[in-house]
């Protein structure tokens, strides 16, 4: 995942939650893992957090699946809160 905290900032988090995120993407294993497996980590860690913007939700799913082909496999694993 090649996200930083500007990306964080434009999608709606203040400086100091984006910063908050980066280093708790950080302290994650997610080069080890699946992007389902991510996904999961994110949400169960409670990484994602329900009051961060819908917008930054999104960004995360759609990063984290960018070469997810629904032709061939299941549609991913999501969690987006309610607008």
């Amino acid at each position: 995942m090649e996200l930083g905290v500007d990306n964080f900032v434009k999608a709606g988090l203040s400086p100091v939650e984006a910063n908050e995120l980066k280093e708790a993407l950080l302290s994650l294993p997610l080069s080890s893992l699946s992007s389902a497996d991510t996904w999961r980590h994110l949400v169960s860690r409670r990484v994602l957090k329900p009051s961060y913007p819908h917008t930054l939700h999104q960004l995360l799913y759609y990063t984290i699946y960018n070469d997810h082909h629904h032709s061939s496999s299941p549609p991913p694993l999501y969690w987006f809160p309610s607008l």
